[in-house]
């Protein structure tokens, strides 16, 4: 029974790990290749989770690793990243 049990254990904490969020970074750019400050990053499936980008087009989001981006700035059409 003791083996069992541990594998349990072992079990819930391989799927508590897999759920745990993880820090997504990046640079949002324009066609020439210059960061774009102020552009929205947030959670497709949830907009209370999201960053705007600093003065270099960089931003970091705390986010499930198998999160869809959507990248938005004025002016331009979003863009969907997985």
């Amino acid at each position: 029974t003791f083996r069992i049990f541990t594998f349990l254990i072992l079990g819930l904490l391989a799927l508590q790990a897999q759920a745990q969020n993880r820090v997504l970074s990046g640079q949002v750019i324009s066609s020439t290749g210059s960061g774009l400050a102020g552009a929205s990053v947030r959670l497709k499936n949830n907009a209370a989770v999201g960053t705007s980008t600093d003065s270099a087009g960089n931003f970091s989001l705390n986010a499930p690793a198998t999160a869809t981006l959507v990248v938005s700035f004025v002016g331009f059409g979003s863009q969907e990243l997985t």
